[in-house]
Order: structure tokens, then C-alpha cells, then sequence
């Protein structure tokens, strides 16, 4: 509840109008142009907010984990991932594929030539080359160093694995949505949202 109140705080008073709806392309641009001083956002980010053809802000940033507190700190933590169908008839050439595709020679030449950065091997991270045009260390705090660590602190369990967890994780973002806007009060925000996430879990049969 103080999290949702402290938050409603902060995107009322302190960023851009319309940030409730802000797509992830309006947030690249608007560090980009230095309209925001911080955000809480994916790795790959990085690379395009610090792209020395459009940005403003090349050299002026740091980075750092996302703030901890009594319980712990929780980075946000999302994967996409690669698979064969279990109905695939190539299943042998498919896996060939993935395993080209995931390689440490190739996954270091994309991010060479990109500025979307996504790298998902550790080792990667202490690559010379890579640490040369992807650490944005400027002295206020080194991009690669924190984006290796939040990839050891992240929780696993951070999305359910449940197929149920997307219904939830959108009422949720509802809620946040109604106690920004102040159609709801946070409190009101969250009572609905918590009755709607027990009939979802219960209709699935987590619960009786």
C-alpha cells in the first residue's frame, strides 16, 4: 500500500505527462532528450538511450540496481527463450539451429553491431571488446557491471509460473493505473484488484 501511494506520488509530480501510458519507445526517448533523470527499465534500454546519434545524455549517466529495502532487493527479471515444437519433424536441424543462434561467437557479433543489448551469457560480460563499447561507464556507475549483477540477484520465481499469472499481472497493472489516474483510491485500487486475483486462482483451482 505505501509502495502504490509512494508510486502514485511519483508518476503524478515527478515525469512527463502521459507517463501512465508511456510505451517503452516514449521512455527510451524521453532519457534520450534528458526530459527524465531516471527510469526503471530492461537492460537491452541502455544501448538505444546512449546512442551517440540521437542522445543527449551520452556520458552523463550512471546506472545502479534497483532500490532494496527491508525484505530484500528484487530486480525485475524477464526471459524470452527459443523452442522446438513438440510436433516439429526437424527436431535435430531445429536444435542445431538454437544452438548457432545462442552461441557465445555469435551472441558477442550481434552485440558488437547492435545497440540493443541482451546478452544472456555471463562470460560474455568480461569480454574485452564487449566491456569496451557496452560498459557506459562515465564514473556515476558501470552498465555492464550492474547488469551482470541484477542477472545474479534476479529471482527466478519473479513472474509465477502459472498460466494464470498474466490475467493477474494485468489486473494489477489496472490497479496502478486507477490510483495514478485517481479514478480509485490506492487502497480501493488494490481491494479490487486482490478479490479479482483470488477468483482467477480459485476458478483455475488453486483454491477452494
Amino acid at each position: 500500500m505505501e509502495a502504490l501511494k509512494w508510486y502514485t506520488d511519483v508518476m503524478t509530480n515527478f515525469t512527463v505527462p502521459g507517463s501512465i501510458s508511456a510505451t517503452f519507445d516514449d521512455v527510451v526517448i524521453a532519457m534520450q532528450q534528458g526530459r527524465i533523470a531516471m527510469t526503471v527499465e530492461g537492460a537491452p534500454t541502455a544501448g538505444r538511450i546512449l546512442d551517440p546519434k540521437l542522445s543527449k545524455v551520452v556520458g552523463k549517466l550512471g546506472f545502479a540496481l534497483p532500490p532494496g529495502g527491508v525484505s530484500g532487493r528484487f530486480p525485475p527479471f524477464a526471459g524470452q527463450a527459443y523452442v522446438i515444437p513438440a510436433a516439429s519433424e526437424n527436431k535435430a536441424a531445429a536444435a542445431a539451429f538454437l544452438q548457432w543462434a545462442t552461441s557465445k561467437d555469435l551472441m558477442k557479433r550481434i552485440s558488437l553491431d547492435s545497440t540493443f543489448v541482451a546478452i544472456t551469457r555471463t562470460s560474455l560480460w568480461d569480454d574485452p571488446e564487449i566491456r569496451a563499447k557496452h560498459d557506459y561507464d562515465y564514473g556515476h556507475g558501470s552498465f555492464a557491471a550492474t547488469y551482470a549483477e541484477t542477472l545474479r540477484g534476479a529471482p527466478e520465481w519473479y513472474y509465477p509460473r502459472i498460466p494464470e499469472f498474466k490475467e493477474i499481472g494485468d489486473r494489477l497493472g489496472r490497479a496502478l493505473q486507477e490510483a495514478v489516474v485517481r479514478s480509485k483510491s490506492p487502497e480501493a485500487a488494490l481491494d479490487d484488484a486482490q478479490g479479482d486475483a483470488v477468483e482467477i486462482v480459485k476458478r483455475a483451482g488453486y483454491l477452494k
